[in-house]
């Protein structure tokens, strides 16, 4: 959560830093403008000279309409600007032409979303004054979305301004509020306090708060608070810890940087090249050309020397392979040759002495 304190401490710090590139630039946007509007002024007046009534309702009504026409389209885009201008200076890069920034641009969208913001304030002041402070409030940051970005959309700007706002209007309010002394001081500087010190204060406060309640800390432009820009001194970052880191080095400890691959002391490489050695490859750089009109000197190129002949090499000759001893199988053994053994002769019987009618020989009587 922000506190009023915190923001007018760093917006104090960015414009002191800032001091004269602001002042100029806000004392630029105010006399553009006024000169703007003042020429409502004097067309009126012209017009009254003239005494009828007819001529000076006509002068009314012009001066209205210049007045208007001057405020929208001459003194918003130029607020839009100084927003701009802001922006860039707390980067570092202030520049006061950054207030024409609007007529550089897109020039019509801002004029178009600046109108209906002038108008939605009008229209809801006719409501007494609670309800145009209420939307005054509500759509605070519509003029700080067009100074990032001036083709941003008419919806979303209002809508942004509500849901950003939403919760935030009290103490927006307040914020404002906290001002009221230096107003009160600025009659004995002849209201010269207000231009040279709080007009400037309060803007680059609310662009602190602008800043806070859109939840970054840095530039809009891709920069931040440790890009390329040191903050002011005084000032305070609302997004830094509170807290000690739990696990930071005491004062004056040194991280030990030792190098596990470091070699010993006394080392020696042991491809170094000896010193004078001469690299037998390299190429010797050409001489310089003499200059036009002068004689050139050749020196004599020495011979390059022979190389030495290789000597000779024979091969020595191949040993003879020993011859194989012969091996003579032995002689298979003789087998002996075996006779089956003659069977006997057995005597055939007579075929006479053989009774047919007895075969067995047997005696039947």
């Amino acid at each position: 959560m922000w506190t009023r304190a915190q923001l007018k401490q760093n917006g104090l710090a960015v414009f002191k830093a800032n001091y004269w590139p602001a002042v100029g630039a806000f004392f630029l946007t105010t006399i553009i403008g006024s000169f703007a509007m003042g020429i409502a002024s004097g067309v009126m007046n012209v017009f009254n000279l003239f005494g009828s009534t007819a001529m000076q309702i006509i002068g009314l009504l012009l001066y209205f309409v210049l007045y208007c026409a001057g405020y929208i389209f001459v003194l918003l885009p130029l607020s839009v600007g100084f927003i701009r201008f802001m922006m860039n200076a707390k980067n570092g890069q202030a520049d006061i032409g950054d207030i024409f920034y609007a007529f550089k641009s897109n020039y019509l969208n801002i004029v178009k979303v600046m109108f209906f913001w002038y108008l939605y304030i009008f229209l809801w002041s006719l409501l007494f004054v609670i309800p145009g402070i209420i939307k005054t409030l509500e759509y605070f940051l519509v003029p700080y979305y067009l100074a990032e970005n001036a083709d941003t959309d008419k919806d979303w700007c209002f809508s942004q301004s509500s849901a950003t706002m939403n919760g935030q209007k009290a103490g927006t309010f307040v914020l404002g509020l906290s001002f009221i002394g230096w107003f009160l001081l600025s009659p004995f500087t002849c209201y010269l306090l207000l231009f040279f010190f709080v007009f400037p204060y309060m803007s680059f406060t609310y662009l602190e708060l602008y800043y806070t309640l859109t939840g970054r800390g840095s530039s809009p432009y891709g920069g931040g608070y440790g890009q390329g820009y040191a903050q002011p001194q005084g000032y305070a970052d609302p997004y830094a810890q509170p807290y000690a880191q739990p696990y930071a080095q005491p004062q004056g400890y040194a991280q030990p940087q030792a190098q596990p691959y470091a070699q010993p002391q006394g080392y020696a490489d042991p491809y170094a090249q000896p010193q004078g050695y001469a690299d037998p490859f390299a190429t010797a750089a050409p001489a310089p050309e003499a200059p036009a009109g002068m004689a050139t000197y050749t020196p004599p190129v020495a011979p390059a020397p022979e190389a030495p002949a290789a000597p000779a090499y024979e091969a020595p000759a191949a040993p003879e392979a020993p011859v194989a001893p012969s091996y003579e199988a032995p002689a298979a053994p003789e087998v002996p040759s075996y006779e089956a053994p003659i069977a006997p002769e057995v005597p055939a019987p007579e075929a006479s002495a053989i009774d047919p009618g007895n075969p067995m020989g047997t005696d039947i009587g």
